[in-house]
């Protein structure tokens, strides 16, 4: 198989039921890693400058280990607060 062959495979690959079924989960995964794990998160503002700038897109993780301290969330001077 030659090096355009494998271009071509690699762009347009051929749509067997065991790619669909790859491309499902990974498109599962990336949903559930990105909607639970890491929350992005739009700055508006320029409160936060020069650390973030306005406009910009960040990813933040989520950390239910902290909302379910019994003493309350353990902040630090350093966290950024995210809202949904």
């Amino acid at each position: 198989m030659g090096s355009e062959s494998k271009i071509r495979q690699f762009f347009f690959p051929s749509l067997t039921p065991r790619f669909l079924i790859r491309v499902s989960f990974v498109a599962l995964g990336a949903y559930l890693f990105f909607s639970n794990v890491l929350i992005p998160i739009h700055i508006k503002g320029t409160s936060m400058e020069p650390t973030y700038h306005d406009g910009t897109l960040i990813f933040a993780r989520d950390s239910p280990i902290s909302s379910l301290n019994p003493k309350g969330p353990m902040w630090s001077p350093s966290d950024l607060l995210g809202t949904r």
